[in-house]
């Protein structure tokens, strides 16, 4: 049992072994491994008896970092999709310019030491990845991380990131690129353990957000 079955969430993924959760209910931590998260974020490992977590307290945020990214995508290779206009992709770079937070208020490493974080750059190095952390060509760690993130937002999860639409109009008609797809979920039919929620009085196991069965 990990700390986060001492509340309600429900499993959305993996990010490589690791499972990536979004909580249910608001829950206050006691600091240190012990994590406060609530449902407008999504939490990857579960904390002490698991990976130790890292929150992500801003998923909108993270979804900026990938928009960030495309951008430079399609300009450094001139691939602009049929339809954009420079004025609008010039709102939008303004926007960016302006809000584009620095990685240490989009990650929570709750409990983190040394050692963790070193066997976490493993797992991110690893060709298991889609897409797996490249030294040379990512920059930093935290850019490739928090730009994975935000893709999964962007395209599975849009309701932890309800201003982009409004902050970068029409970008739903014009972004259909992606670069990581690193969070992916077994498909239906695998007896997962992971997630739990409260029914009838009663704790249920195996709470998958796209498994109805397991609803």
């Amino acid at each position: 049992m990990s700390y986060i079955d001492t509340f309600d969430h429900e499993l959305v993924g993996f990010f490589g072994r690791i499972p990536v959760y979004h909580p249910l209910v608001e829950h206050e931590g006691a600091g240190d491994g012990e994590f406060s998260c609530t449902p407008t974020q999504l939490v990857i490992g579960g904390g002490s008896g698991e990976h130790l977590g890292l929150v992500i307290p801003k998923p909108d945020a993270a979804v900026e970092w990938f928009i960030s990214e495309w951008i430079d995508y399609i300009k450094e290779d001139s691939k602009f999709p049929e339809g954009i206009s420079k004025d609008l992709l010039e709102r939008w770079e303004k926007h960016l310019h302006k809000n584009l937070r620095l990685p240490k208020s989009i990650l929570h490493y709750a409990g983190w030491s040394i050692e963790t974080s070193h066997r976490f750059y493993e797992i991110c190095t690893s060709r298991a990845f889609h897409r797996p952390f490249l030294p040379e060509q990512d920059r930093a760690l935290e850019n490739w991380l928090i730009a994975s993130v935000g893709e999964f937002v962007f395209y599975a999860m849009p309701e932890l990131a309800p201003t982009i639409e409004t902050n970068y109009p029409d970008i739903r008609q014009h972004v259909k690129d992606f670069f990581y797809m690193n969070i992916l979920l077994p498909p239906p039919g695998y007896p997962l353990p992971y997630g739990r929620k409260i029914v009838d009085g009663k704790v249920v196991w195996g709470n998958s957000r796209w498994w109805p069965q397991n609803r």
